[in-house]
C-alpha cells in the first residue's frame, strides 16, 4: 500500500514537472519569435537608414545650383535681423515686462493667477516698439472708446 502510495506522488510529481517543462518550452518559443520579429524590424530599418543616405547625395546634386541663393538668402535675413537688433530689443524689453507682471500675479498658495490690466497704457507701451521699429511715430489714441480713449499720459 505505501509503494502504491509511493508511486502516486511520485507520478503527480512527474506530471507537474512536465507541465513546467511545456511551459518553459512555450516561453522559450514565444522569446524566439520576438527576437526573430525584432531583429526583422532592425534589418529594415538599417536598410532604409542606408536608402536614405544615398538619396540624400542625389538630392543635394539635384539641388546644387538653388543652395547658393538660398544662403544667400538666409545670410540677407540674418543681416536684416542684425540692422534691426534694437528694435527687436525694445520689443523683447517690452515684453520682459508683462513677463514680469505676469510672474508676480501668481499666487502660490491658493494656485491662482491675478492678472491686472490697465488697457491704454499698457496696449501702448507694448504696441511701442512694433511701431518705432515699422517707423510708424507713436501709437495714435482710439476716439470715441472712453476706456482706450484716454493718452494724457503719453504712449510709454
Amino acid at each position: 500500500m505505501s509503494l502504491a502510495g509511493g508511486l502516486r506522488t511520485l507520478a503527480a510529481e512527474l506530471n507537474e514537472r512536465d507541465k513546467r517543462l511545456g511551459e518553459l518550452i512555450d516561453s522559450f518559443g514565444t522569446v524566439s519569435h520576438d527576437l526573430t520579429v525584432e531583429r526583422a524590424r532592425l534589418t529594415q530599418f538599417i536598410q532604409g537608414l542606408a536608402a536614405a543616405i544615398r538619396e540624400s547625395r542625389v538630392l543635394v546634386t539635384a539641388y546644387k545650383e538653388t543652395l547658393p541663393s538660398t544662403v544667400s538668402d538666409l545670410s540677407n535675413i540674418v543681416l536684416s535681423l542684425k540692422a534691426n537688433a534694437g528694435s527687436l530689443n525694445q520689443a523683447i524689453d517690452a515684453l520682459g515686462t508683462f513677463a514680469d507682471v505676469a510672474v508676480e500675479g501668481w499666487d502660490k498658495k491658493n494656485h491662482v493667477a491675478t492678472i491686472r490690466v490697465v488697457v491704454q497704457g499698457s496696449v501702448r507701451a507694448w504696441l511701442q516698439p512694433l511701431f518705432d521699429a515699422m517707423g510708424w511715430g507713436t501709437v495714435p489714441c482710439l476716439e470715441g472708446q472712453p476706456a482706450l480713449g484716454n493718452c494724457t499720459e503719453g504712449p510709454r
